[in-house]
């Protein structure tokens, strides 16, 4: 049987796993932190299961598209259900409104902020509707192994009608003239940690995903995803050793031959490594990480400064997912990218437990704050910028009629070096590398290793990019060219339920 080493438990290499082992491999995982997840992790203390990472779910049909492919029943293992509304956006000037579910009102509460938005939102969602789909088909669930492939004559009538061309705040302007507006339908490209200013239009499809799509919710909050493809891979036979780093890439003869580790080397037919891919470069293979164009340089995303709140009693007029708007909207984001320190940042505010109260005591709740903020690479103070930043968002919070301060039971903070140090992210990128126009598609690391045979990739940093579900797909594409380059030696059976 042809033997498959995963490096990483984070949710791309759970899901690789899954298919892998679904495809016929023999496959075992090795996880550096006690506990599988990656920076999808969760930290439990006093009754309260607490997100470290993601927390917004998009795309429910890849998610669940993952258990189906090998052949199980997605309920078996997750419970994923809509939320409405989707999230509560509180705006600089006072002013709230709630992106609802149902057209009609959403369209209500955009007419309240802008007359004419409403019917204006529809032209948009349309556009949106038509990146989405054209997105996805012709670029996002491809694999790219040449530039010719995604620069071919037969596929370049689509960078025009995907608008790489046009930036995407320009075309949001185009349908919406209320700042308020303009900044509800572009902040979404921070999910892939991008300035929604010089965002390409094509990422207009984020929110249209938002907003048309939904935003979902699992059971369990996001780690309850991560606990579905753990039992899905052990029921395919997995096996997933965490606590247990790897020390590099074993090599020989020009391909990839395995994992080393402080307790000896592990040998494999094929290595998949889905540790954070810049960082795999320079600490298992001794590599600078380069571009795939010889000569230009790779653009890594921002971070983000996290606070994990358990709180006695209610939140106020908080939902599920909250959007906080500063007063410098633009000049927030160009500070961010920039390198710099911003005094009144925008942040997103979590509260999974008016979604799912048994994440909590009784009487209790989880507000997970997360601060959009220059990666770990910014000569910033990082003690004096927490502070700073928590000092800021509760009182922020109080003028907004949340009072946090006295009810704080515990706190956890990941600012950007602690996302670097522990969850091993070069310059403590929590998005991975930026996803530019320069640094898609093939243009963004490949999932093949170009030097070593055997060596393949799967994560945030290659294609097609950031965000649970495209790293679900670049599961699925490794996976998919795994089985072609690398085929197994016996094919496997559909999950047992």
């Amino acid at each position: 049987m042809t033997r498959a080493l995963v490096l990483g438990a984070g949710i791309g290499g759970l899901s690789a796993a899954a298919r892998l082992a679904h495809a016929g491999y023999q496959v075992q995982v090795h996880e550096r932190l006690p506990r599988p997840g990656g920076r999808s992790n969760l930290i439990e203390r006093g009754g309260f299961r607490i997100d470290t990472g993601p927390s917004i779910l998009l795309m429910r049909d890849i998610v669940e598209g993952t258990f189906a492919d090998v052949g199980a029943d997605p309920a078996d293992y997750v419970s994923i259900r809509r939320l409405d509304p989707a999230y509560r956006v509180f705006f600089a000037d006072g002013t709230r409104m709630d992106a609802k579910v149902d057209r009609a009102e959403l369209r209500a509460e955009l007419e309240h902020i802008e007359p004419g938005a409403g019917a204006r939102f529809d032209d948009f969602a349309e556009i949106g509707d038509q990146l989405y789909r054209g997105a996805r088909e012709h670029f996002v669930e491809r694999n790219f192994r040449s530039m010719r492939e995604m620069f071919g004559v037969s596929n370049l009538p689509q960078f025009v009608s995907l608008r790489v061309y046009e930036p995407m705040h320009k075309l949001v302007g185009r349908h919406f003239r209320d700042p308020r507006l303009r900044q509800l339908f572009t902040f979404n490209a921070m999910y892939i940690g991008m300035n929604p200013f010089t965002a390409p239009a094509i990422y207009a499809l984020l929110p249209y995903n938002d907003t048309v799509e939904g935003v979902h919710f699992a059971d369990g909050g996001m780690y309850g995803v991560v606990e579905g493809l753990v039992r899905l891979c052990e029921d395919l036979g997995v096996e997933i050793v965490c606590d247990h780093p790897a020390t590099g890439v074993l090599q020989r003869d020009g391909r990839a031959a395995g994992l080393s580790f402080a307790d000896g080397d592990l040998e494999a037919d094929l290595t998949l490594v889905n540790a954070d891919w810049p960082w795999a470069q320079q600490r298992l293979l001794d590599r600078e990480p380069r571009h795939p164009l010889p000569g230009k340089r790779l653009r890594y995303g921002p971070s983000a400064m996290n606070f994990y709140w358990a709180v006695q009693g209610d939140v106020g007029n908080l939902e599920a997912h909250n959007i906080m708007f500063g007063d410098d909207y633009e000049g927030n984001f160009r500070d961010v990218f920039a390198g710099k320190v911003h005094e009144r940042p925008s942040y997103y505010v979590h509260v999974p437990t008016l979604a799912d109260p048994s994440l909590a005591p009784d009487g209790h709740h989880i507000v997970y704050v997360l601060v959009p903020h220059s990666n770990s690479d910014a000569p910033i103070d990082w003690a004096h910028e927490r502070d700073r930043v928590r000092e800021f968002v509760l009182h922020d919070l109080e003028a907004k009629g949340v009072t946090l301060r006295e009810r704080i039971q515990f706190e956890e903070v990941i600012d950007p070096p602690r996302w670097a140090e522990q969850f091993s992210l070069a310059r403590g990128a929590t998005f991975g590398l930026s996803h530019s126009v320069s640094q898609v598609g093939y243009l963004r690391p490949h999932n093949k290793d170009p030097h070593l045979r055997d060596l393949y990739y799967v994560g945030s940093s290659t294609h097609p990019g950031a965000g649970v579900p495209m790293v679900m797909l670049s599961a699925r594409l490794v996976t998919e060219r795994i089985v072609d380059e690398h085929p197994p030696a016996r094919r496997g059976a559909p999950a047992r339920a």
